[in-house]
């Protein structure tokens, strides 16, 4: 027999073993007919029939069966497209076909419910990432970021599609991929913050990916030392309010007394009633670090609050230079902000004019720089000794000060999503410098 196995179809090689299949009795047939002596009309019309009969049920059993596993093969295609919609219609009667067809079907439900349940995960996850405040990346084998959570497009100021494909060395993060369980200093749009790093390898389309996870520990620092001194400022003004009161209404009580014997005792009680009452003075101050409330914005004229604010300084000549310009803030604790950081310049050029017998100057210069309002305050003073304390509460290097001041104004930058920061100025003196962001919301709460 020839074997057509390699010239071909499955199909072709179908019919023509069916043909073949019915050859031998087709052939015994005619010859019976011949042998008995069958006229030639009906030989002719017996031939004519069974090679159209053989023909189609040769036909018809290729039909059949290339059916079924077009069948398959288009639900098999459908299954590798990610498409489960499609189910195969299994024969009525039992069989190895019928039994093939059924595993393919369970096979499609059940690749059905996975799919499901994955997508059920994901959509869990990515809820779940997108709530977080650690900040997560994930950048392809290329470095091209394909993943960023919330978090993450809220350190750039943008929406996570602008950030997409956004490759690793534009982000400014390229450097610290390498840097696995290390705190590093970062600077996104005028904010430094320490970050502890954390990055993971895995494989996705057979493709080698990097997850990055970018916790801010100075924020979280940051907000524990805040609640940390605000506990201790409550507990501190509760003692200390419920001893000095109760010693200023006494001392009061025993000063009015007029005879000339108790002269040298009213003199010690005033000194007592005049400490009492500066106690409790510097004791409310420390107070108003703790009840800071959220600030709630207006549109302000920066020039303008800039001027009112400098008419309580008549001592200090101002250079003001700046373009006309709008800033989303709480006025109250601007104005503060402002007057501290004022009192501050005069304070520390105060002296230094003294001995050069010149005026006190302090130049304020404020500019709109991308999304970002800044402001800088230069004084003419000799500059900060001790950079590292400056925002440390309780810290102070005046006499009676009480080292709240420059907290204040932290505090109170940090409430409207900015920082505040200061540094030496390179021909002496000191440079306060205010970012505030310009989107910062209307009544935010």
């Amino acid at each position: 027999m020839v074997n057509f196995s390699g010239k071909l179809s499955f199909e072709q090689r179908l019919f023509w073993l069916g043909l073949i299949g019915a050859l031998p009795a087709s052939l015994l047939l005619l010859w019976l007919l011949v042998k008995h002596d069958y006229s030639g009309y009906l030989i002719t019309l017996m031939t004519i029939f069974l090679v159209v009969h053989v023909g189609l049920c040769a036909y018809q059993i290729k039909f059949k069966i290339t059916h079924q596993f077009r069948t398959l093969t288009n639900l098999l295609e459908a299954l590798s497209n990610d498409d489960f919609s499609l189910r195969a219609r299994p024969s009525g009667h039992p069989g190895a076909l019928h039994a093939l067809i059924s595993q393919v079907n369970n096979l499609a439900d059940l690749l059905t419910e996975q799919r499901y349940a994955v997508k059920e995960t994901e959509l869990l996850l990515a809820k779940v990432i997108a709530q977080i405040d650690v900040a997560v990346f994930t950048f392809d084998s290329e470095q091209r970021l394909t993943l960023v959570n919330r978090a993450g497009a809220s350190l750039y100021r943008k929406d996570i599609d602008d950030l997409r494909h956004t490759t690793a060395s534009r982000l400014g993060l390229d450097g610290v991929l390498n840097k696995n369980g290390q705190v590093v200093e970062l600077n996104f749009i005028g904010q430094t913050n320490r970050f502890h790093i954390n990055t993971e390898q895995f494989i996705d389309h057979n493709e080698r990916h990097t997850l990055l996870f970018m916790t801010n520990v100075q924020a979280a620092l940051r907000e524990e030392e805040r609640k940390a001194w605000q506990n201790l400022i409550r507990v501190i003004s509760h003692e200390l309010n419920n001893s000095l009161t109760p010693i200023a209404s006494i001392s009061q009580s025993l000063m009015s007394m007029n005879t000339l014997e108790q002269t040298l005792m009213r003199e010690n009680l005033g000194l007592i009633n005049e400490r009492a009452n500066s106690l409790s003075a510097f004791i409310q101050s420390y107070q108003e670090l703790a009840k800071l409330p959220t600030p709630t914005a207006e549109n302000l004229d920066i020039h303008s609050e800039l001027k009112q604010v400098a008419t309580l300084f008549p001592k200090i000549k101002f250079y003001f230079e700046g373009e006309k310009s709008e800033l989303k803030a709480d006025p109250a604790q601007l104005r503060q902000l402002l007057i501290n950081l004022f009192k501050n310049a005069y304070e520390a050029s105060v002296n230094q004019s003294k001995a050069t017998e010149k005026e006190i100057a302090v130049s304020v210069h404020w500019q709109q720089d991308g999304d970002w309002f800044e402001l800088r305050i230069k004084d003419e003073g000799p500059g900060i000794q001790n950079p590292s304390n400056i925002f440390v509460p309780f810290y102070t290097t005046k006499p009676g000060g009480s080292g709240i001041g420059l907290v204040l104004c932290r505090q109170i930058a940090e409430g409207h999503g900015g920082n505040l920061s200061l540094t030496n100025a390179a021909g002496g003196g000191c440079i306060a410098t205010l970012k505030l962001p310009l989107d910062f919301p209307l009544n935010h709460q």
